[in-house]
This record gives structure tokens, sequence and C-alpha cells, in this order.
């Protein structure tokens, strides 16, 4: 009788810290989510992403840790893995993969590029992707920028979705900025630094600015029209020239 007596109350102990520990932990037994293997916590949505091999960045694009870049999902349900987002700014080589049968456009400067190599894309310039769907509509994919280690391209920049600035510095300055744009009006040197959030990545633009137009003269000729062969004087050291005639580039 005396065992039978005791049991209840030794039960309703236990109850009682069984009770008092979950609340304490503030466990919910209906959540299905990830949990901190350290605490038992529900982690939250930020917290998760550090977790998965796939992250969200903004509507129709993730980024892929195990392919290292982002991945841009085409009209057809096919796929595009780049190593930039949208609205980027880089300086070194960019990676353009499409699934096999996607078929891609790719324009430098609003001109489109016969038998791009989309594997490296290096040189200076404004490039746009598009894709063509089964049905023959082509439709923008992401446009971004190349720039060399001084340039007049930029007079600002404005953050691609999803990405923070961090810091900005102008000739080793600091400089104004706010969390989605740094103005890059004034001529100098700058390092803008910025991160994804989301994937937890930190990117880093170290560029000059020059607005200042190069000085170019022309030889030969008067009233914009030349007689005999036309020279150039005066280019400045470091500079470059492109030659049109009617309105493509000349050989």
């Amino acid at each position: 009788m005396k065992k039978w007596t005791l049991f209840p109350a030794l039960l309703a102990v236990m109850l009682a810290a069984l009770t008092v520990t979950a609340s304490a932990a503030d466990v919910d037994f209906g959540y299905s989510g990830q949990l901190d293997t350290e605490t038992g916590a529900p982690l939250d949505s930020e917290d998760i992403d550090a977790y998965s091999d796939q992250v969200r960045i903004t509507t129709g694009v993730y980024y892929d840790r195990t392919r290292m870049g982002y991945v841009y999902e085409a009209p057809d349900g096919q796929q595009v893995l780049c190593s930039v987002v949208h609205g980027m700014v880089v300086q070194g080589a960019v990676r353009v993969d499409p699934d096999e049968g996607v078929d891609v456009i790719l324009y430098k400067d609003g001109n489109p590029v016969e038998a791009p190599d989309l594997s490296r894309i290096y040189e200076a310039g404004d490039y746009v992707v598009e894709v063509v769907s089964a049905s023959g509509q082509s439709s923008l994919l992401l446009a971004f920028s190349i720039v060399g280690d001084v340039t007049c391209r930029l007079e600002g920049y404005s953050m691609p979705a999803g990405f923070v600035v961090t810091g900005a510095t102008l000739d080793e300055s600091e400089t104004g900025w706010d969390r989605s744009y740094v103005s890059m009006a004034q001529e100098g040197r700058y390092v803008i630094r910025y991160r994804c959030p989301r994937n937890g990545l930190d990117y880093e633009l170290n560029v000059g600015i020059d607005h200042t137009p190069p000085v170019l003269a022309l030889e030969a000729v008067e009233n914009g029209r030349a007689r005999g062969p036309v020279s150039l004087a005066d280019l400045e050291a470091g500079a470059s020239i492109t030659i049109q005639l009617n309105g493509k580039q000349a050989a």
C-alpha cells in the first residue's frame, strides 16, 4: 500500500518539473523550422540563410553556395548562373553559365557581342544579358558594368537589390553615403565597401574617377570636313579612342 500511495505524488512532482522546464525554454513542439544546434531555440530567417546552401536574394534570384554564384530563373523554368547580380559594378572578369539549351544574348555598350565567351567577360563596358524563351521572345535577365582602374563611366553607385553600403572613402577620407547609394560626382579614388546580408558576402570597389574629357586635336579638318588623310594629335597618355564609320566601328 505504501508503494501505491507514494507513486502519484512522485508522478506529480515529475510533471511539475517538466512543465517548469518547458516553460522556461519556451519550447514549441509544433515548430517545423531549423533549430540552433547549441541552444535548441528556433532560428529567425536571417540566421536560417547562414545554414542554407541556397539563399534567396530577391525575387527570381538566389545565391548558390555550392556553385558559388547567383542563380537567375529564366522564363522557361531554366536557370542561368552568374558571378554578379543585376546592377553590380566590378573590375574583374564576369562568368555567365546558362543551363544547357538556354539561348543567351550578350550586349556590350548597346551592341550585341558575336560568339561571346560567357565564361570570361573581362573588357570594360556596360553589359546586358538577355535570354530567349522557347517562343522566341527575348527578355532582360541582368545588367552589370566592368570598369578599369580609372573610369569616367560612373557618377555614382546604386546598390544592387539586397545589398547595402558598409563604408566609403574618397582619396582615403570618409565620403558621404547611405545604405543604398554612393555619389561619385567628384574626381578621385573611391573605395566602396558593401555586402549582401542574406549570404554574408562582402564586396569592394576600388576605382579612380576621372570626369575630365580627354584632349584631342584633329589635323587636316576644317569646319567638320576633312580634305585628305586625318591625323590625331595631343592624345593624352593612357587614353583610348574608338573610330566609327557610318555608325559602325572601323577596323
